[in-house]
């Protein structure tokens, strides 16, 4: 229940510690950290999502 809120709240800290070096004017680690945790946590709500239907369609075949 609070994995989530507490994975958030450290991704920011790590953003806000890595914000200020900057690459050719692009803060590069703060991107790369934010664009990491944004792909873990989609990727968990679509396996989810998939599995909900999966189940969903097998109890209306009459499957389970």
């Amino acid at each position: 229940m609070l994995e989530q809120p507490i994975k958030q709240i450290f991704k920011g800290m790590a953003i806000l510690m890595f914000r200020k070096k900057h690459v050719q004017g692009m803060p590069v680690i703060s991107m790369a950290i934010g664009a990491g945790a944004n792909y873990q946590l989609t990727r968990r709500v679509t396996d989810f999502a998939h599995k909900f239907y999966q189940m969903r369609y097998f109890k209306e075949k009459g499957a389970l």
